[in-house]
């Protein structure tokens, strides 16, 4: 995956080296964000009985922080490009301090997105490494995943602490008007090369929404539908992962936005 994303990365910038060519300086536009979270963790210890014993229940803390760094360049009117530097975990996190039974996590840079946009009336084409966000249908992709996989779910394993809003691949948005939008996105779930014990495999992942807004963008309402084509545990055969589901968001006053899925 390590490479196949390192040959998207490149691609993204010459493409806009050729784009930007014969036009005048781009826009650039940098934002970005910090979230640091102190974590506590305590471990109960029972017996056989299930009798809890508080004297030795375990007690730590942990320091817990995430960042994202954003960059976007508008070539032309057609052409953008977008970038986002961050911490490899996502909005799961960096852990300074272990508390028992987690493991450490590397501190280093990621690049979860590194995309080239062209745009032409209502169309849209994106290619390379896509800022795919969180919803309620991911989570229930990852919930499927980790059930499969694991034989259990772990709720804290969610869609943007697993892949870090991010997937390599395709994506074509359409407009019709200004309150119905329709995304497509193809792209790679997960990818192994051949090895001499292991046969080599791609899976495919597919995610379309639809956001519709009323009432001047104050509320939005986005379905959503998600498709994963991968190997089974034997590598023989193909199977079929669907999941779908509904976002709302609701802007009710300047201060106070309510989302649910």
């Amino acid at each position: 995956m390590a490479s196949f994303s390192k040959r998207i990365v490149s691609a993204s910038f010459a493409i806009a080296v050729m784009a930007g060519a014969a036009s005048a300086a781009p826009e650039l536009t940098v934002n970005g964000d910090v979230d640091y979270r102190l974590r506590g963790q305590w471990d109960l210890v029972l017996d056989s009985t299930g009798k809890y014993y508080p004297e030795k229940t375990m007690k730590q803390f942990a320091n817990v922080y995430a960042w994202n760094l954003k960059l976007g360049a508008k070539v032309n009117d057609n052409v953008a490009l977008k970038f986002r530097l961050s911490n490899p975990y996502g909005s799961a996190g960096e852990t300074v301090g272990k508390p028992a039974g987690t493991t450490g996590k590397e501190n280093y840079l990621a690049i979860p997105q590194a995309e080239i946009k062209y745009t032409i009336g209502k169309f849209g084409v994106s290619a390379g490494l896509l800022e795919v966000n969180n919803s309620t249908t991911l989570n229930l992709v990852r919930a499927a995943e980790e059930k499969g996989y694991l034989g259990k779910i772990d709720i804290s394993n969610n869609w943007s602490a697993r892949y870090n809003n991010s997937l390599p691949g395709l994506k074509v948005s359409f407009a019709p008007t200004e309150m119905i939008g329709l995304n497509v996105v193809a792209g790679i779930a997960e990818f192994s090369a051949p090895s001499d014990t292991a046969k080599g495999f791609t899976d495919m992942r597919m995610i379309a929404d639809a956001p519709i807004s009323f009432a001047e963008d104050k509320f939005t309402v986005t379905p959503s539908i998600a498709v994963r084509s991968g190997l089974t545990g034997s590598y023989e055969k193909r199977e079929m992962n669907t999941n779908g589901g509904i976002d709302f968001s609701g802007k009710v006053t300047d201060a106070f936005t309510l989302k649910a899925g």
